[in-house]
Parts: C-alpha cells; sequence; structure tokens
C-alpha cells in the first residue's frame, strides 16, 4: 500500500514506516475483507435437491411448511423484518408469491448470480398443483352417482373413489417440484460465498413433518387396498 504523504510503498501493517501516516485499505482490498467476513453466512437455508425432493415426497409436501418458514426467517434476521415466520410457514398459501419474490429479487444473492426464473410462475403453479390434490377429495360428491343400490353403480362409485384418491396423492407430491429452480438457485449463491457450506441440519420439526407424512401416506395406501379389494370381490 502506498503512503499518501511520503509515497512509499509499505508491504505490512496500518501505518506509513517513514512518516507513520495511517494507510488507507484500496477499495477492492476493502470490498474482499467485507464479503470474506459474511461470506460463511449462508442466505437462504441450503439444502442438496436429493433432500429437497425426498422430504417432499416423504411428507406428501407439508415440508413446504418448513422450507418457507425457514427461508422467512433466513430473511427476518439478516434484514430485521418485522415478521412471524412461523405465521408464515402454516399459512404459507398466502405468502409464497411474495417470498418468491424477495428470493427472486434478493440484492445479496444478486450481486452473486442472477436468478433464472420466474417467481410468481413457480408460486401459482405451487399453488395451483397444492390446492388441486387438497381440494379433490370434497368433490368426490359431485362425481359420485346418486343410486347406488346396483352393482354397477357401485363399481362406478368405487372407480371414481379410486382415481380421485390417486389423483389427490399425485398432486400432493407436485407442488415441491416448482421448488427446484428455486432451491438449485439458493445452493448456488450460497456454495459460491462458502464453497464448503453443508446441507441445513435434520431438526425436531421435521422429524415430525416425516412422522405425520408417513402415518397419512400409509393410511391412504391402506384405503386404496381396501377399496380395491371391493372393487375385485364386486
Amino acid at each position: 500500500m502506498e503512503c499518501p504523504n511520503s509515497k512509499k510503498q509499505s508491504a505490512n501493517g496500518h501505518c506509513c514506516s517513514e512518516c507513520g501516516a495511517p494507510l488507507a485499505v484500496s477499495k477492492p482490498i476493502a470490498e474482499s475483507i467485507a464479503v470474506g467476513s459474511h461470506s460463511k453466512v449462508p442466505l437462504f437455508m441450503q439444502v442438496s435437491i436429493e433432500r429437497l425432493l425426498l422430504m417432499g415426497f416423504i411428507t406428501q409436501g407439508t415440508y413446504i411448511c418448513y422450507w418457507i418458514y425457514r427461508n422467512w426467517r433466513y430473511l427476518k434476521e439478516r434484514l430485521s423484518l418485522s415478521i412471524s415466520p412461523v405465521a408464515r410457514g402454516l399459512f404459507w398459501v398466502f405468502f409464497i408469491h411474495t417470498l418468491f419474490g424477495r428470493i427472486n429479487g434478493d440484492a445479496e444473492a444478486r450481486a452473486v448470480k442472477n436468478p433464472a426464473f420466474s417467481s410468481s410462475v413457480l408460486a401459482t403453479m405451487t399453488l395451483v398443483t397444492a390446492l388441486v390434490g387438497v381440494g379433490l377429495p370434497f368433490m368426490m360428491p359431485l362425481f359420485s352417482p346418486r343410486d347406488l343400490s346396483t352393482p354397477t353403480s357401485i363399481t362406478t362409485y368405487i372407480v371414481i373413489m379410486l382415481v380421485i384418491g390417486a389423483v389427490s396423492i399425485i398432486c400432493s407430491f407436485l407442488p415441491i417440484l416448482f421448488f427446484i429452480p428455486v432451491q438449485n438457485y439458493i445452493n448456488s449463491v450460497n456454495s459460491t460465498r462458502d464453497p464448503g457450506i453443508k446441507n441445513h441440519p435434520l431438526t425436531f420439526m421435521q422429524y415430525v413433518f416425516i412422522a405425520f407424512g408417513v402415518l397419512t401416506l400409509a393410511s391412504r395406501f391402506m384405503a386404496f387396498v381396501s377399496l380395491t379389494s371391493v372393487l375385485m370381490s364386486l
């Protein structure tokens, strides 16, 4: 670094060895120090795509609640937001567009890499598939025959139940797929800032979601098997 007074170079120290004047740190060095001091703090939750999909499938989409809660918590702590990440995770359908938009437009993340996904499209597709998966079972009476006094009508009713149940299960798995571009972007930004970053650790809350998902999936499977056996006996 060059002393502004003596014009001599000083390799070490914060003061000139000739006149004792303080040495100003050049802008590129100052920026690298600032970036380096915060580079190990992830901007958003780091999760591998494999774990994201596994958790999404096992929990039948309820992992979305945790994912959204954690990323709102990262935003709250980093930007000092006056929000409740828990509430935004539980009622994620009202906040997913805002969260995806925040991630897409985050200044610190864009300083590392520009996003290549549409936040509005992904959030809308997530909502549509999730609502279809949850709402279809409640629409079953609209498709069921009014007269169930004949074997044909009973068979038709069971087939309708099986089809609606299968579509509902498939739709419960689909929403997590629309998180892949967002998570890929997050992982790319985080790993650029900290090449040694690891997955966010499994927490007690995640194990609760896993247990709930496994029990729900098992009950759906048993119902599917029961209806199939009844259909085969007709």
